[in-house]
Parts: C-alpha cells; structure tokens; sequence
C-alpha cells in the first residue's frame, strides 16, 4: 500500500491487511472498542459496556488479566440470555428490539481484537465509520511524526491527560492551541486536533503526546 492509497481508500480491510504485523496490540484493541462506542446505546446490557471498558483498562495496564476474563464471561452470558430471549420471541411470534448484535459485538472486541476488527471490516464497514476510526488511532503512518519535548509544557500535558481520561475530545482545539502557545507548529498535529472528527481513546496525538503506542 502506498501514501497515497491510504489517504485515499474506503475499505478499512485494507488499511487493516497493511497494519498486519505492525500495529501494536494496544492500538488494535482500541479500534474494536471505539466501534462499539460508536453503538454504545445499543449495550443495554451493563456487562457488555463493562467489558469494553476493561479492556480499555487491560492495555492500559489498569485492569487485571482476571478481572478482564471475568468480564468476558459475562458478556458471553449476557448475549447467551438475549439470544435465548429473542428465540422465545420468535417462537411466540413476538418481535421485542433487542441488543443481540451489540452484545456480540461487545464480547467479540473484548476477547478477540484483531478477528472482530477484521470481520468487521470485511461484512459491515460503514457501520461503525471504521476509516475514520481508524485514521484517528493510526493517523498517517507513512509520516510518522516525532514528538519535540519542547512541546510538552505542564498546560499541554494536562490537557492531554484529561482528554485521554474524561474521553473529552472536545477539548482537542483547546488542545492545539496549548501547543501553538509551546512552540508546535506541525501542520498534521494542530489540524487533527482542530478537525471535526470523531475521536476516540487512541487519538494518535493524544498518544504521541502521552508516549503511548
């Protein structure tokens, strides 16, 4: 793949085929997680947002391996009981609105990143907006910017350290101008921050910023 197709493209699954092997884990995780968010109204089962939100905590290192498994678990049960629910209904001729797909898709991202990103790719692209998730979490990775500590004033950090916590990308322009005022004049950076998005956790700047991969 070139720069130039990468910019270009509407098929996430081939961003993702060139990602393959060189993408952290971390990074890939995020991605299955972000395209549940972007159905988060649809989990209305409080163990599926559960496990989303460990596994945000598992590569950030806050949340256990354990605590995260347990997690699983239960979303597993808790698309088991909607699945059983919904057959039920069909039996019954009954046709109640359920959260059957969120709930896998909860647990599938929770348990198995890299397969549930890639067939999510593959069956269902535009659902989630996944080239523009992922262009949030990747950015441009023929370009890869490097990061001047100059820039790292008390003022941005903090931003960068609240955004990432509080997932308040609204703060993103606040953001840029923090890094105008400490002397950032990189083009890719202040635009990204400035654009309309969406963000999501694994902004590649907010990560620059915060030395995550």
């Amino acid at each position: 793949m070139t720069e130039a197709e990468w910019l270009a493209t509407t098929e996430p699954s081939k961003l993702l085929k060139y990602l393959y092997g060189k993408a952290t884990d971390r990074k890939v995780a995020l991605v299955a997680c972000a395209t549940c968010r972007s159905v988060w109204d649809s989990l209305h089962d409080e163990r599926s947002r559960n496990a989303i939100e460990l596994t945000e905590g598992l590569v950030d290192g806050v949340v256990s391996p354990s605590d995260h498994e347990r997690a699983c678990d239960a979303a597993a049960a808790a698309m088991e009981e909607i699945e059983e629910k919904r057959t039920r209904q069909d039996q019954t001729g009954e046709h109640e609105a359920d959260a059957l797909g969120a709930a896998e898709r909860a647990h599938e991202a929770a348990v198995r990143s890299w397969e549930y990103v890639f067939n999510t790719a593959q069956e269902n692209p535009d659902v989630f907006n996944l080239i523009i998730i992922m262009r949030d979490i990747f950015g441009n990775p023929f370009r890869p910017i490097a990061l001047d500590p100059s820039w790292l004033s008390s003022t941005v950090l903090a931003l960068a350290k609240g955004i990432y916590a509080d997932r308040a990308f609204d703060r993103l322009p606040i953001l840029a101008d923090a890094l105008q005022d400490a002397g950032c004049q990189n083009p890719e950076i202040l635009a990204h921050c400035s654009g309309e998005g969406p963000h999501t956790r694994g902004c590649w700047v907010v990560d620059l910023l915060l030395n995550r991969e």
